[in-house]
């Protein structure tokens, strides 16, 4: 399951970009359809989230068994925990508070969604130093490559 930690982490990366950029076009604009469309890819986001956690728990474990140390690996796996976690949340906020609160509900959540972007984008370039700087899932491949 490991092995598709790689390709299950970019769905929710891009989910977690491209909602806020047409829920916030849809709200200036005044096209509730544009908004649809973000609000869809937030909701797309859970899951996708879910997944990337759960195949990221066991390359978690495989990098452990391969030697690598806990330490390394510590701020990526606590910030990706939380990533499906601030996505309900946002989720629940944008749907639930927009229907209850209107259009001020509607710019807290953009306002929290841009935290979440900050989130996704550390958990991103927290897995990209460790497989690009430290080798972390590519070590085997490093060991047979020709030099």
């Amino acid at each position: 399951m490991e092995t598709w930690h790689p390709f299950a982490v970019h769905v929710p990366i891009s989910l977690v970009l491209f909602w806020p950029v047409l829920d916030l076009l849809g709200l200036l604009l005044k096209r509730p359809d544009i908004s649809l469309a973000g609000v869809l890819l937030l909701a797309s986001a859970l899951p996708a989230t879910l997944f990337a956690t759960v195949t990221g728990q066991s390359a978690f474990d495989a990098a452990l068994a391969g030697g690598v140390s806990a330490e390394l690996l510590s701020t990526h796996v606590d910030r990706g925990e939380v990533m499906p976690w601030a996505v309900l949340v946002l989720l629940v906020l944008r749907i639930g508070g927009v229907r209850k609160w209107g259009r001020p509900a509607h710019w807290v959540a953009l306002g929290l969604g841009a935290v979440v972007v900050a989130l996704v984008l550390s958990v991103g370039l927290s897995g990209g130093k460790l497989v690009h700087e430290e080798g972390v899932g590519v070590r085997l491949y490093r060991e047979k490559a020709p030099r």
